[in-house]
């Protein structure tokens, strides 16, 4: 007899062959002839049971043991001939399984607790399950057996193991296959890695040239404006005549927010009105309010050709510019003012690029 108690509030399962239990109980014991607690455990281990417990609960399993063997003694044997019998060479219609024995299967209820009050209570409902329980007798998996209601499903499950070892293959296959898809992914990775690994390489020698030109964009821009003084301010300073005389490039356009990097540290330039002349605004502002690309191509359009002296402007160019600004100002630098085709900042843009030089 075979007890297996599972967690929670589970049905234990225990399960009889139909041979017969052969052990030696010794002889029965009267109230005044107890044995002691080790003589009992000996003879519970002896049957193949639980010797765990208090002295009673051992006294009450290895009684119920004896009188289980002797009804099995007093019962006809399975060997005995009979008259009705079939004989050896007569084929018999019951279903066999391969070793001759039928495997009887009965399951129980029980409340998790403390082990030895779980086997008491288990050694309880399964004698009551059997003695109760109506047991049927039917085929699982090509198998007979016989088993009340709630012991199918177990029967099941126990015989079900060839569909399980199935399933586990199949399973342990497709593991076996995603380890293989994982190594190719890893190895795939692996060469996107080095691939990122040369781009990034690449990308740090472009910053580094890109660095080094820094200097010069900047000595560029700072041309454009120490020109700008010189030619058609006419206050140029000796360091704008210094910048001239190194420049080795000249730009010939506005670009407001590159000029206005030339007004922060270090190095900065500080003739903020020359920079204010040429874009309307000072260059903090341009940096911090300024990044709509309509009024940053105005800006440079307007820079572009008031620092060139051979360009020549209408009479209200200069008006309709400022115009532009305050328009500007009052919208709090609006980004989006050419969605609105008659807001003031519009018309005083549309109306400024109208009278700008092509």
């Amino acid at each position: 007899m075979m007890l297996k108690p599972l967690i929670g509030s589970t049905p234990v399962t225990v399960v009889f062959n139909h041979f017969r239990l052969h052990a030696d109980l010794g002889t029965r014991f009267s109230e005044t002839d107890v044995p002691t607690v080790q003589e009992l455990r000996r003879q519970l281990k002896a049957l193949g049971l639980s010797s765990t417990g208090r002295k009673a609960s051992l006294l009450q399993r290895l009684q119920t043991a004896q009188e289980t063997l002797t009804k099995s003694d007093s019962a006809p044997s399975d060997s005995a001939p009979s008259d009705s019998a079939p004989s050896d060479s007569a084929p018999s219609d019951s279903p066999r399984t391969p070793d001759d024995h039928c495997d009887a299967i009965a399951a129980a209820t029980i409340e998790i607790a403390d082990p030895e009050i779980m086997i008491e209570q288990a050694q309880v409902m399964l004698k009551g399950a059997i003695d109760n329980h109506q047991l049927q007798f039917q085929t699982v998996r090509d198998m007979p057996v016989v088993t009340n209601r709630r012991g199918v499903r177990y029967a099941e499950g126990y015989f079900d193991r060839e569909a399980f070892a199935s399933r586990l293959e199949t399973t342990e296959n497709a593991l076996e296959n995603f380890k293989t898809e994982l190594e190719s992914i890893k190895t795939e990775l692996e060469s996107i890695k080095s691939e990122l690994k040369n781009e990034c390489e690449s990308l740090r020698r472009t910053v580094s040239n890109l660095q080094h030109s820094v200097g010069d964009l900047k000595d560029s821009r700072s041309l454009f404006i120490s020109t700008y003084r010189r030619d058609i301010l006419l206050n140029a300073t000796p360091s704008d005549h210094r910048i001239i005389s190194t420049g080795n490039r000249f730009v010939h356009g506005g670009d407001c927010k590159r000029d206005a990097g030339l007004y922060e540290h270090p190095g900065r330039r500080r003739d903020f009105d020359t920079y204010v002349k040429l874009y309307g605004l000072h260059p903090g502002i341009v940096q911090s309010s300024v990044s709509y690309t309509a009024t940053i191509n105005l800006l440079n359009t307007h820079a572009t050709i008031i620092a060139d002296k051979n360009i020549k402007v209408s009479t209200d160019f200069h008006d309709l510019f400022d115009d532009f600004i305050r328009s500007l100002e009052r919208s709090n630098y609006d980004e989006e003012y050419l969605n609105d085709p008659m807001s003031r900042v519009t018309l005083a843009y549309w109306a400024f690029l109208k009278v700008c030089p092509t």
